[in-house]
């Protein structure tokens, strides 16, 4: 899980620090948000579902949806099974866009300067992007379990990991294929030097 943790940290940091914010003013007229209101309209909604015998009905749909969402998450968009092999680098290399200081001024960072995460901590294993219903891309992964973390871009992670025998992650919303730009699976990442190389390989 830490290691997976740290995948997703590099991903969020990166932009963050790569880029500066604006204030770009404010345009047109403020109107205040008539929260009250909507929350009054939900109410009554909800009232009138209980009274119609319905509210309990659709909290089992809910509670349905949540479980089926939960075991098998909707699969990443415009991904596909590794037709040309590519191979190709990610410079996780952060630029500091403005000054940073400890409460007692001393500085930690300056704008400008250049940090690498991978100089201060380098996962300790690589990560496999997979097709969790693919059975080829299944049995793919069995053969690097000891050196790559697998993390399922379709699938159900929870039958992926009775299968594998290992815990699987999955990439909510193409996070993380779409930050480091994996288009076909499988793909390894895995630590190349100071860079990340990302692999997608036939299965």
């Amino acid at each position: 899980m830490a290691n997976f943790l740290m995948l997703v940290l590099m991903s969020v940091i990166e932009p963050l620090f790569g880029s500066e914010s604006i204030d770009l003013g404010t345009f047109g007229p403020v109107f205040s948000v008539e929260e009250d209101n909507m929350i009054a309209a939900l109410k009554r909604k909800l009232q009138l579902l209980e009274e119609a015998g319905k509210l309990e009905a659709l909290k089992e749909q809910w509670k349905q949806k949540i479980k089926e969402r939960f075991k098998r998450p909707q699969a990443v968009a415009g991904i596909s099974t590794t037709v040309e092999a590519r191979s190709f680098h990610h410079d996780p290399t952060l630029i500091i866009a403005h000054d940073i200081q400890t409460p007692k001024g001393d500085y930690l960072a300056r704008k400008g300067d250049k940090l690498n995460p991978l100089l201060v901590m380098k996962p300790e294993k690589g990560f496999l992007f997979i097709n969790g219903d693919d059975v080829d891309q299944i049995e793919f992964s069995k053969q690097h379990l000891e050196t790559f973390d697998v993390v399922l871009v379709a699938g159900s992670p929870l039958d992926a990991e009775t299968q594998l025998n290992v815990p699987v992650f999955f990439d909510q919303g193409g996070f993380l294929t779409t930050h480091y730009g994996i288009k076909q699976v499988p793909a390894l990442l895995s630590v190349d030097h100071n860079l990340l190389l990302i692999r997608e390989v036939k299965p």
